[in-house]
């Protein structure tokens, strides 16, 4: 009846036979699938009943249960001329795609992606090299996926149910992350036991590149403070830090942590040091260094710090503005990108399933703020600036949700840009006390050239979209200017471009006037409503669901990857995959005589944009 309200179907008709005939104008092959239930409903009991009912009011047409092999069998047998259909398949003209999951409840995304990181990057490539000595993580590896995989129905990963499936899914992530981190440990011990290595005085340590690219990064390693001889404790901070070929390399230490160990074996307790320091890795490979007694530093280098408002490297000079926004230099091209990742905020009166902007709508940014800006970190291989803004945001909806409440709540917002020596990378995180109701805040990166089409990492390809979007004259739902994205999205012309990396955010818009907008998070008040002007009528039960609303403390990381030619060209995919998966090590391991070098690349992947 909707669809002939709409004018998609005869209004002189029963509405299924209008349907009926509507799908078979459509079909060359003279067959009509009706795919018959919905996630919400039980199997029809009376289907068989239905169907002899129906065939015999509808002579015209044969109806009958069948599977989807049946199906396609028919098709084939009909040998007709079929239409090539192009493109994502990803429309709301017919059936509303509810596009505004892909930022409800985006803490749930990021746990979601930093779970698939740990167990595809680390666990699983660690734990297959480890049963090679003997060693079998399956069991936990499956323990760790279902964990996951429990969290990946549909209603569940995007955020679209009620409160409590959400709290429950965050204790499925915590279980999956201890179980994936400990046999992380375990297989990295394993290996570390078949490196040829002399014994010696200090403390080993090993560290494993997961991606299968040779890379320049940083590593933050726990090294608990004793040789693997059983000798005294050693303090890190009176040693030196030697590479397998006996040259130093500068560390700092960032802290200490508290880590509890072998629970099934009698627990132990140990304060850990957190060891930072820039390592060379082979393709997804192994290095060992040693912490040796001495406290003796490399050579001081020339600091990635130019002033309290400056960083740069070999790529890229990056400044901060008064309003805390960035102007980033890209050497390699000599393009220069000014006002980048500022904060815009607007008011969303839609519900878990879309975003829907209030009649009267407020968009607040960040320009023309006062930032405040200061050097928090001065590594001899990375520097760091902090920006801190203060937001003052509406408090929610006005009483009729037409638009923003006039008052204000503050929203403190910190930036932290790093860069490293080597490194062909901006990195930057977001954290933002968000004390505000029925927004989204998104970071925004204008280019300075209208582009016609974005590129962006999806499941299996990267795909390419066009910047505007069809009318959507008569849809069901309004055709998104959001975005889907993995773990990257690149905008360029004829000189080059700009990819933005992240961290499980899987949301982002470009405008017609080339600005770039990632959404950081989206909070909204209930489940399902009627009342939107992107979606028409309801897509679930109209429930209130006040922890999507997303209060408290959020961390968003991305990275900007400014870059000369094509995305294929610049390695950006490369790129995206090492910001994701950074090395990492443990210390100590016990080397002795066994078959593998102190560095040693245990598989390598060509030609390059191959994917692993």
């Amino acid at each position: 009846q909707e669809l002939a309200q709409r004018g998609l179907l005869c209004r002189d008709e029963p509405p299924l036979v209008a349907l009926l005939r509507a799908l078979q104008a459509r079909s060359s092959a003279g067959v009509i699938l009706i795919p018959n239930g919905c996630d919400h409903l039980a199997p029809q009991a009376d289907i068989l009943e239905a169907l002899r009912t129906l065939n015999a009011r509808v002579p015209e047409f044969r109806l009958r249960q069948g599977t989807l092999a049946e199906f396609a069998q028919l098709v084939r047998e009909a040998k007709p001329r079929l239409a090539v259909i192009e493109g994502e398949l990803r429309a709301g003209r017919r059936h509303p795609i509810l596009s505004g999951v892909y930022s409800a409840r985006t803490y749930l995304k990021q746990r979601n992606a930093a779970l698939e990181t740990l167990l595809e990057r680390y666990a699983e490539p660690l734990a297959a090299f480890a049963s090679l000595f003997g060693r079998d993580f399956t069991p936990f590896l499956w323990a760790a996926w279902e964990l996951i995989l429990q969290n990946q129905a549909h209603d569940s990963i995007c955020g679209t149910s009620i409160d409590p499936v959400h709290r429950e899914m965050l204790v499925r992530y915590e279980r999956a992350e201890a179980i994936a981190r400990q046999v992380i440990r375990d297989a990295l011990r394993v290996i570390g036991e078949r490196v040829a290595a002399a014994p010696g005085e200090g403390i080993p340590i090993l560290v494993f590149n997961p991606c299968p690219t040779p890379r320049r990064e940083e590593v933050v390693v726990e090294v608990e403070p004793r040789p693997v001889d059983g000798e005294e404790a050693l303090d890190p901070a009176t040693c030196s830090l030697v590479d397998p070929n006996g040259q130093l390399v500068p560390f700092a230490i960032l802290g200490e942590r508290l880590a509890s160990e072998d629970v099934l074996s009698g627990v132990k307790h140990v304060r850990k040091a957190l060891l930072a320091f820039q390592a060379e890795l082979p393709p997804l490979g192994i290095k060992l260094y040693r912490l040796v007694p001495g406290g003796e530093q490399p050579e001081e280098v020339d600091p990635q710090v130019v002033d309290e408002r400056t960083l740069e490297n070999e790529f890229y000079r990056v400044q901060v503005a008064q309003d805390g926004t960035l102007s980033v230099l890209d050497k390699e091209t000599g393009r220069l990108y000014q006002g980048l990742c500022f904060l815009e905020d607007s008011g969303d009166a839609g519900d878990e399933y879309n975003y829907s902007p209030p009649a009267h709508q407020e968009v607040i940014t960040s320009h023309g703020g006062a930032a405040e800006v200061r050097a928090v970190e001065r590594l001899p291989w990375k520097a760091t600036l902090r920006i801190d803004l203060l937001l003052r945001l509406p408090k929610g909806l006005s009483g009729d949700r037409r638009g923003r409440s006039p008052e204000r709540v503050e929203c403190p917002v910190s930036l932290f840009v790093s860069l490293q020596r080597g490194v062909k990378r901006i990195d930057i995180a977001v954290e933002v006390e968000n004390n505000a109701c029925d927004h989204r805040l998104r970071a925004g990166f204008p280019l300075g050239f209208r582009p016609d089409h974005s590129f962006a990492e999806d499941a299996f390809w990267v795909v390419r979209r066009p910047i505007r979007p069809p009318d959507g004259e008569g849809w069901v739902e309004t055709p998104p200017t959001t975005h889907p994205q993995k773990s990257f999205l690149a905008v360029e012309d004829e000189r080059g471009g700009v990819a933005i990396l992240n961290r499980g955010l899987p949301e982002y818009e470009v405008s017609e006037e080339g600005t770039v907008y990632i959404t950081l998070l989206r909070g909204v008040g209930w489940l399902s409503r009627d009342d939107l002007s992107t979606r028409r009528g309801h897509a679930g039960p109209p429930y209130q669901t006040p922890e999507a609303q997303c209060l408290g403390r959020h961390r968003c990381e991305l990275s900007l990857y400014p870059y000369r030619g094509t995305w294929e060209e610049a390695g950006v995919l490369e790129a995206a995959q090492a910001f994701r998966a950074p090395p990492i090590g443990i210390g100590p391991v016990t080397p002795s005589r066994g078959p593998l070098p102190q560095e040693a690349s245990l598989l390598a992947v060509t030609p390059p944009g191959l994917v692993l």
